[in-house]
């Protein structure tokens, strides 16, 4: 099951990262970022190719008296992370910055929405909304999306991300060999889902920067090409014990082709060229 893969991959320390390393950007309470954790948590394989996309997790900012925070939820539940540590969880091999991508309402949050966002999440955080294991929503539990969607539905930010069957996700990916390799069964593909991709690409949002790609679909070679130079790969590995030499065998069977077409419904390229593959 995919709570037994989860739990075997829970995501160890990482690294902060310098926010002087991003002198470009500034966060706002209420902007989300969107990260690969291939090398913090190379579970979310299965996601980035479920969701033909490279997001495997996200959260939401807060500026607090703390600092700069990130709301989000993975294993055990909601918890908050100063950005630096939630930046240092989407580093990859060989490059200093992290790879990221921030984004906003397109329609700017007042300052009592901001206000009322910080309480929702601290509310989620205080009462230790357990994490979602399943990729089913439920009223109980959230992973990641579906705790981004909760926080900005109860402020009246409704409808982020696509909430649908999952069987419209990819989990054929790599011609079924991840679902095969991992012995993963999934819910009825009728149960109702959301994903940080679908998130991402919201309508009502606007891409402040565009660290991976946006408004597209990724094929499952790109997705592998990312894995396998980013150092994924090798930390999968590390933490499966499935040798290395298995998991390229995922290459071999990698469609070169999106699974299907962008959605009309999702954010239409206008911000930002699509992010080329990672070399």
């Amino acid at each position: 099951m995919i709570q037994a893969l989860l739990l075997l991959l829970a995501a160890g320390p990482a690294r902060a990262v310098s926010i002087e390393r991003l002198p470009n950007l500034e966060f706002k309470t209420g902007h989300l970022i969107a990260i690969s954790e291939m090398r913090a948590d190379p579970s979310t394989i299965i996601f980035e190719a479920a969701t033909a996309s490279r997001y495997g997790h996200m959260g939401v900012v807060a500026e607090t008296p703390e600092d700069l925070m990130v709301y989000h939820s993975m294993p055990p539940g909601v918890q908050k992370s100063p950005l630096a540590d939630f930046l240092g969880k989407s580093l990859v091999a060989d490059k200093p910055d992290p790879q990221f991508t921030l984004l906003r309402h397109a329609e700017p949050l007042s300052t009592g929405e901001q206000s009322g966002l910080i309480e929702v999440m601290e509310d989620m955080l205080a009462r230790k909304v357990p994490f979602n294991y399943t990729v089913t929503m439920n009223p109980k539990s959230v992973n990641c999306s579906e705790f981004v969607r909760r926080a900005f539905d109860a402020i009246g930010r409704t409808g982020l991300g696509d909430l649908g069957p999952i069987g419209r996700s990819n989990f054929g990916a790599f011609d079924g060999a991840l679902m095969r390799l991992f012995r993963i069964r999934l819910p009825p593909p009728e149960s109702p889902g959301v994903s940080p991709a679908s998130i991402v690409n919201s309508p009502q949002l606007e891409a402040v920067h565009a660290g991976l790609p946006v408004e597209r679909f990724l094929s499952d070679a790109e997705i592998f090409k990312a894995w396998k130079d980013g150092g994924g790969l090798d930390k999968l590995s590390e933490m499966t014990r499935i040798p290395r030499e298995k998991l390229e065998e995922l290459g071999k069977n990698a469609s070169t082709k999106p699974y299907r077409a962008y959605p009309p419904g999702w954010r239409r390229p206008k911000t930002f060229a699509p992010a080329p593959p990672s070399s």
